[in-house]
């Protein structure tokens, strides 16, 4: 028996009223679990960065860590590579990583791209970078014979570095704090 709700009075079921409700909660059932399974694989695929830009960033990325590796293993040419030739600060560079080199016996230095802005002409990469530097030991007093060793150098720093758009990207300029020409 059910109570209708306009007249207060009570009726029996019918076996149409008592199907139909049935369906109606089934396809409602279906619907939800449609939508669930929908939303989840949905939100479970993973999107491939497709464009350009990401190939570009990622080329970028790599080079940069062929530089890093070229200035611990105190490569010049291993650098030059990735200089491009319009790269107007060139030698100021290169002198830079070249005092760097003789200044000191071991380099070790990381650096993060943190933003990333594309112009029709190139691309900039903010980077933050942090590095040690190993002062080679100096003689004491002028005497050969006896050498002190300096503590490591720990400098860190921000810099924006630009680069060609072409597929082995190059560097263009540099702006802000280098990584390179580290003062003892």
């Amino acid at each position: 028996m059910v109570n209708h709700p306009e007249t207060g009075t009570s009726h029996p079921i019918k076996h149409n009223d008592l199907l139909s409700l049935l369906l109606m909660k089934r396809y409602v059932l279906f619907f939800l679990i449609a939508l669930l399974a929908h939303i989840s694989v949905g939100c479970t695929t993973v999107s491939k960065p497709s464009s350009l830009l990401a190939v570009r960033v990622s080329q970028i990325e790599e080079t940069l860590r062929h530089i890093e590796e070229s200035y611990h293993k105190k490569d010049k040419e291993g650098i030059s590579l990735h200089l491009a030739p319009s790269f107007q600060q060139a030698d100021q560079v290169k002198e830079q990583i070249n005092q760097d080199f003789t200044t000191f016996s071991k380099i070790k230095i990381d650096m993060k791209i943190t933003r990333v802005d594309k112009s029709k002409k190139d691309i900039s990469t903010a980077i933050y970078w942090e590095g040690i530097w190993h002062p080679n030991p100096q003689p004491e007093g002028g005497v050969a014979t006896e050498k002190v060793a300096f503590p490591p150098l720990h400098q860190s720093g921000q810099a924006v570095l630009v680069w060609s758009l072409d597929e082995l990207p190059k560097l263009l300029a540099i702006r802000g704090n280098t990584p390179w020409g580290i003062q003892q």
